[in-house]
């Protein structure tokens, strides 16, 4: 890789020139590579069952959630049917004074 191709790539990751100060730092043949890690099976099993118990805890919340808007929305359409059916008597009656 020269040069430019070089600024060119580190003008892409970072957004901004590599410094003037530091011109190796970005060429490709010097940069490090980040190193693996071997994790413990244990380590991770563990860290999946909290994983696991968190998204559980989320699905049952999520699912009460949505038990809670569907009476609120429930109760919406009754008060609404009410509402409805209270004017639509007084239009009635309003109609029956006038005539």
């Amino acid at each position: 890789m020269n040069k430019r191709q070089a600024k060119k790539r580190y003008k892409k990751i970072h957004g901004c020139n590599p410094p003037k100060t530091a011109p190796e730092k970005w060429r490709q043949e010097t940069q490090k590579t980040v190193k693996l890690h071997d994790f413990d099976p244990e380590t991770l099993r563990m860290a999946v069952d909290e994983m696991r118990k968190a998204f559980n805890e989320a699905g049952e919340t999520i699912q009460r959630t949505a038990e809670s808007f569907k009476k609120a929305f429930n109760e919406a359409g009754k008060h609404l049917i009410d509402m409805i059916d209270e004017a639509s008597r007084r239009q009635m009656k309003n109609r029956e004074h006038r005539e």
